[in-house]
């Protein structure tokens, strides 16, 4: 099975898809990160521009904001508006709470790599009938978003989360690791997807994907699924 996945930055791009000469209307091969689902219009103007594809923000720290604590409230309007569109939903899932780490909230490292997979686990759980790929941490390799090390975002997030998906949801597909078009300080995209592919503990557990950030569809990434 192949599915190629574009990722645009703003919902700008549907318009612009429209004009282009890409072929609009092929829901299974074009999508655009808008990040939340509260927008009615937005999303009624991405049902009838013909993508099919939403990417949105599952934050960690934001559904569950304490331990043992989950809210789900807003995640379930966003799905609900989404599904009822006959919009795909790709969550990319990340961000610590301050209760899980001894880190920066949102990028640190947890403390616990058990408080994390029962977050993902929760999440899967909830949307295995509509939720069937999942992307992990946004843009692990910039300290915007993770502050951890490289080593540290595969032992601790990116394989427990691969596992814990797979464990939820036997049909669901792992998509990642969601890189952003890095080249310094260590972080170069491209050595972070050598790492991660080519290691045979995480390189077997993911569809790979190389997100495209500001661009609209018509020069977006390949991804592949295994």
């Amino acid at each position: 099975m192949r599915i190629v996945l574009g990722f645009a930055a703003a919902a700008l791009c549907a318009a612009d898809a429209a004009g282009s000469g890409i072929a609009v209307g092929v829901e299974d091969r074009i999508g655009i990160d808008i990040h939340q689902l509260s927008d009615d219009a937005r999303l009624d103007r991405l049902r009838d521009s013909g993508l099919g594809w939403v990417r949105v923000d599952f934050d960690w720290w934001t559904f569950n904001p304490a331990p043992g604590v989950f809210d789900f409230s807003a995640l379930d309007v966003a799905v609900e508006k989404a599904t009822a569109r006959g919009l795909k939903i790709y969550p990319s899932i990340g961000y610590t709470p301050a209760w899980a780490t001894s880190g920066p909230v949102r990028t640190g490292v947890p403390n616990d790599v058990s408080d994390w997979t029962t977050a993902v686990t929760t999440a899967v759980t909830r949307y295995r009938d509509e939720i069937q790929y999942w992307g992990i941490w946004n843009e692990p390799n910039t300290t915007a978003f993770w502050t951890g090390t490289r080593q540290q975002f595969i032992d601790s997030v990116f394989k427990p989360a691969a596992d814990a998906i797979h464990a939820a949801n036997p049909n669901a597909r792992v998509l990642g690791p969601e890189l952003a078009h890095f080249y310094s300080s260590g972080r170069t995209y491209y050595n972070w997807l050598e790492d991660i592919w080519g290691r045979p503990e995480t390189g077997s557990t993911s569809s790979r994907t190389i997100p495209t950030r500001g661009r609209c569809p018509g020069r977006t990434a390949r991804s592949r699924t295994s």
